[in-house]
């Protein structure tokens, strides 16, 4: 899994890689082109010095002068993309520079960390979720710290359930919280399931096969900010907390995740990257919406 945080002040609609994709294509498309061309008038030199082929020189002239056209309105093209993308970026900074920072006040640690050997989901073991001592065994949402609305002006129409999911998700991607299935940080355990429990704000950490207990499937097209893109096996499980779309196809997002690299907000490949088992949309039942 190489996956890279993206550098400060990245995109709001990743569109960065996108505009540079599209310019390395056609840069792509212009040397394949220069090959065809370079090929082109080897055969024209050698049907010129041929009195047989002569006649045909001229034709075979007119097709390599059409691809020396193509190829420098390739190079232009190219060249253009560039600078739409470097007039993007700039618009693009001026609106991040707009946009009030976020106040994100530390997430409560609901209890003590339990942590005991064993396997990760086994009874009384870092990756299993145990109700804590009293409770019901149910899972339910934790008390809101912050009645505020959190981040109005930035996230715009969300709920503000989900401005709280995303906030919180902010909040460990800022401190830079490391991955660690023995360790806990506020109160919720340092993987995946951690990371997204404590973005919906649960009482304690869950683990990926039981989070359908609290969530149900939903269609890709219903995806919105604070769903999550789920992988319940119990060997390869896995979660990913779903932001935005980040192209118009639907191909790719952004999301935010604990893994090894660390927690990252960055563009993920939809559902997930290959190789790493069968991953769904679900939604938490309580987002309210």
């Amino acid at each position: 899994m190489n996956a890279e945080p993206p550098a400060a002040g990245a995109s709001f609609y990743a569109l960065s890689p996108e505009f540079e994709w599209l310019a390395s294509a056609w840069d792509g498309f212009g040397r394949e082109l220069a090959e065809v061309s370079g090929t082109l008038r080897h055969v024209v030199e050698a049907a010129a010095a041929d009195p047989q082929l002569a006649a045909e020189s001229s034709g075979l002239a007119a097709l390599e002068s059409a691809a020396d056209r193509l190829l420098r309105e390739l190079v232009d093209d190219a060249s253009r993309i560039r600078r739409t993308h470097a007039t993007y970026e700039e618009a693009d900074a001026t609106v991040h520079a707009a946009v009030p920072a976020v106040h994100v006040d530390p997430v409560p640690a609901f209890g003590a960390a339990r942590i005991s050997h064993g396997s990760p989901g086994s009874p009384g073991s870092p990756g299993s979720p145990g109700p804590a001592p009293g409770d019901s065994g149910l899972w339910h949402p934790a008390a809101d710290p912050d009645p505020r609305d959190l981040s109005a002006t930035a996230l715009g129409t969300l709920s503000r359930i989900r401005r709280q999911i995303l906030a919180r998700a902010e909040h460990w991607v800022g401190q830079r919280v490391p991955y660690n299935q023995g360790a806990w940080h506020e109160g919720y355990r340092t993987d995946c399931s951690g990371y997204v429990s404590m973005c919906w704000g649960l009482r304690d950490s869950m683990v990926t096969s039981t989070m359908p207990q609290i969530a149900h499937r939903i269609a890709k097209e219903d995806l919105r900010a604070g769903d999550v893109l789920l992988n319940t096996d119990v060997a390869t499980g896995h979660v990913i907390l779903f932001d935005r779309w980040a192209d118009y196809a639907h191909n790719s997002y952004v999301g935010f995740e604990l893994c090894p690299q660390g927690t990252l907000h960055h563009v993920i490949p939809y559902p997930y990257y290959g190789g790493f088992g069968v991953y769904e949309p679900y939604r938490y039942n309580n987002t309210g919406d």
